[in-house]
């Protein structure tokens, strides 16, 4: 605990460094003579969060995700591939000859499923915040680590043996880097287990809170999508989830940021801004690569020179072609072979064969999946979009429904309204038909890979499409298909005072008590 402490000290000196400044600016606007800017002599809190409530949604953000570093079980399975993602991580952090001592090499190793099997009489999988099974892990892993040998993997080889060095690896660097911090403090497994976690819910805290700088309007939005419980659970663990995430939603922002601004404003540096940031999310999942059309319709009379615009352009389609190529080249590389957690019948030759020999029926497929995935047992239930707390204690279906049903509607509710006149530029139907078109092929994608990397040839459904794939395509839905011209005129981002209130303290608390949930205190 002595560690979050320290963590919390730099937040809580700029909190206060903040009310500070805003203090100092609400007395200034008091002194207004009387008739000049009349309405911003009367500061309220309320003002105050409109104005600034990024803020808030990151300290939010922060405190949540430490404490989940923390209270969540140390196993490399409390999220989707934990282990696998902490084993590439490890092998990032050394850069070359990575080691690991029998704690690290267990959980770059064991599922929680091998959990559940390997220790005897403890139904660890489903069970994971049971005493008595967190218990016989931890114990196991002192063990591990005080007596089994130290594990050289020379090269960039991680511990399983492939290589850390391919474009998917990029979103394990936050973690890496918080493994590395670990080591240079001294720390044993469990303190280098935790930074690891911590490196993770930094950065995509701030990620998402600088994605929120960008936007003049659509903040309170993108601040509640951000203290979503899936997402901050998910930061706090193993995974490139978040990376996507966050960095897809700062391209999105930063985008729309920029057709917020006035005519001939723009530079090439500030257009490419979230060009760079949506490549470097897309790595991990380059089939949202469909997505970047949307940047196309950027107008040409934002920027400062014609000549600008068309390079702007160029880069555009040069970055689509890039991730096109980086998603095709495995299935052209190794055409025979497949995802090893798969299907034993998978061949990705011989199913891309039958996707070409009968695409009609592949459309089929591609429904079918989407409406399973989507079937409202299943995102009650079984993996509720907003709120899913992977591998660790399952909340009851009335709570998780509950919780969902109302942060989902809170987003919608607030990416509505949360419109100025600014927006105007981005409430066309182009806009909304090439985001509809760059959504579906993201998304039939996403379907694509898994069903020719990790399921049978010829399956009447793709193996392996979860609810979060979802997660890295709401920003972007929210903020483009959401903006309506008769709502942006009217510029209730302005005028309804009371929305960002409502914003701020409902997704906080129903953050909180999804916490509580989760962890098994209510």
């Amino acid at each position: 605990m002595l560690v979050f402490f320290v963590l919390a000290l730099p937040l809580v000196s700029w909190a206060r460094r903040r009310l500070a400044e805003l203090r100092e600016e609400h007395e200034r606007r008091r002194q207004l003579p009387s008739g000049e800017d009349a309405d911003s002599r009367h500061v309220t809190p309320r003002m105050l969060l409109w104005r600034s409530p990024e803020y808030v949604f990151l300290a939010m953000s922060l405190c949540s995700g430490i404490l989940c570093a923390f209270l969540l079980p140390a196993y490399a399975s409390s999220s989707w591939d934990g282990f696998t993602h902490f084993d590439y991580a490890n092998a990032i952090s050394y850069v070359v000859d990575a080691q690991y001592t029998g704690a690290d090499a267990l959980m770059a190793s064991s599922n929680a499923f091998v959990w559940s099997q390997a220790i005897e009489g403890q139904n660890v999988f489903p069970t994971k915040n049971d005493a008595a099974a967190r218990e016989v892990v931890y114990d196991t892993l002192e063990d591990a680590e005080e007596n089994d040998a130290l594990v050289v993997c020379e090269g960039t080889s991680a511990f399983t043996g492939d290589t850390w060095i391919s474009a998917s690896h990029v979103g394990n660097i936050p973690n890496a880097v918080g493994l590395w911090a670990g080591r240079l403090l001294h720390l044993g497994f469990d303190g280098r287990y935790l930074m690891g976690r911590i490196a993770g819910v930094l950065f995509y805290s701030l990620t998402m809170f600088l994605a929120m700088r960008r936007m003049k309007s659509g903040k309170l939005a993108l601040g509640v999508f951000s203290l979503f419980p899936t997402l901050v659970i998910l930061s706090a663990s193993y995974t490139y989830d978040t990376w996507s995430v966050s960095l897809i939603a700062y391209a999105f922002a930063a985008f729309v940021g920029n057709c917020q601004k006035g005519e001939c404003e723009l530079t090439l540096h500030d257009a490419c801004a979230p060009l760079v940031s949506f490549v470097l999310g897309a790595l991990v999942r380059a089939v949202y690569f469909p997505l970047l059309v949307v940047l196309l319709v950027l107008p040409a009379k934002r920027f400062s020179s014609r000549r600008d615009s068309a390079l702007y352009r160029a880069l555009v389609v040069l970055a689509a072609a890039a991730l096109l190529a980086s998603f095709g080249i495995r299935f052209l590389v190794a055409p025979g072979g497949g995802d090893p957690q798969g299907s034993a019948d998978v061949s990705q030759g011989n199913q891309v064969g039958f996707i070409l020999a009968d695409p009609i029926r592949y459309v089929g497929v591609m429904l079918a999946t989407t409406g399973h995935v989507l079937a409202p047992d299943r995102l009650v239930a079984f993996e509720p979009l907003a709120f899913s707390a992977p591998y660790v204690v399952a909340p009851s279906v009335p709570q998780s429904s509950a919780i969902n049903g109302l942060l989902l509607g809170l987003v919608l509710v607030v990416c509505v309204l949360d419109r100025t006149q600014d927006d105007l530029v981005l409430a066309r139907p182009l806009v909304k038909a090439l985001a509809t078109l760059g959504l579906a092929c993201g998304w039939g994608l996403a379907i694509t890979g898994l069903y020719v990397s990790f399921t049978a040839v010829g399956a009447p459904l793709a193996e392996g499409v979860q609810v979060r794939y979802l997660l890295a395509l709401l920003p972007p839905a929210g903020m483009l298909l959401l903006d309506f011209a008769a709502v942006a005129r009217r510029d209730p981002g302005k005028k309804l005072r009371w929305l960002a209130p409502i914003a701020v303290v409902g997704s906080c608390a129903l953050l909180v008590a999804a916490l509580l949930v989760t962890f098994g205190v209510a």
